[in-house]
This record gives C-alpha cells, structure tokens and sequence, in this order.
C-alpha cells in the first residue's frame, strides 16, 4: 500500500522501552498511585491520560487522612454501640474540611503541573476539529450566528 500511495506513512503503536520502564515502575508491588512516573506517561499516552493519573495519586494520597480519621471514630461508635455517637458531627464536618483543603490543594497541583508541561491554556489555542469544512448556520435555539 505504500508503494501505491494509497498510505502516506507508518509510525509503530508502541515505544517497548518506554512502555516497559513504566510497567516496571507500575506494576511494582511497593508502587503507590502517588509515586507513578508521570513525565514518562505523558511522554507516552499523551497529557490527558497523564493528567488524570496525577489526579489519581493526589486523591489517593489524600484519601489516607479520612481512612485514618474514620478508623478511629469507628472504632468509638463500636466501643460504646452508640450508633448516633456525638463524634458524628464531628467527623462530617472533618470530611467537609478535608474535602475543600483537598480541592484547592489539587487546584495548585493542576495549575503547577499543567505549566512544567506547557498545557496551560491548551484548550483556549485547540481549534474545534480543524479537518471538519462545513458552513455555518443559525442556531435554532436562539438565532445567533
């Protein structure tokens, strides 16, 4: 097909030492989501899929301070069978906590990350689809152009 023009070039699907250095540091039983290669996921699948992965080891790493927290307060609501137990409250407004401190934090991490990448306003400079040619219509929802 080459020879007839009918394809214009070949690129292989996979880089094997890349993809091994990962699935080396991935599949390690001592690997944590927080300690993934990052830059070599990027470098490979792109940095969307890469992205994602760094959210998941932010939250997993965050995840450890509820669990903990949590344990302990089970541990009270089992010690007096107390199922409405007063440390209840406490705990929601804990979650509640941890939650706003752990979005912002993830707010910094995203913004920090996306500039070492050169992602920072990635969406604002892709053009919708540059391979799409059509025209333009109204829009039949409000009429505008």
């Amino acid at each position: 097909m080459l020879l007839h023009k009918k394809i214009l070039s070949i690129f292989p699907l996979h880089d094997r030492i890349l993809l091994d250095r990962i699935q080396e540091n991935i599949m390690a039983w001592s690997s944590v989501p927080w300690t993934v290669p990052y830059y070599d996921l990027k470098e490979y699948f792109g940095e969307k899929i890469a992205l994602y992965n760094v959210f998941v080891g932010h939250y997993s790493m965050w995840l450890i301070i509820p669990a903990v927290v949590g344990f302990i307060f089970q541990m009270v609501v089992w010690g007096t069978l107390n199922f409405s137990s007063p440390v209840l409250p406490f705990f929601s407004l804990m979650i509640t906590s941890w939650g706003m401190a752990m979005l912002e934090h993830w707010k910094r991490q995203n913004a920090k990350v996306s500039l070492n990448w050169g992602t920072t306003d990635f969406e604002a400079k892709e053009l919708d689809r540059p391979e799409f040619f059509g025209s333009q219509i109204r829009s039949f929802i409000d009429g505008s152009d």
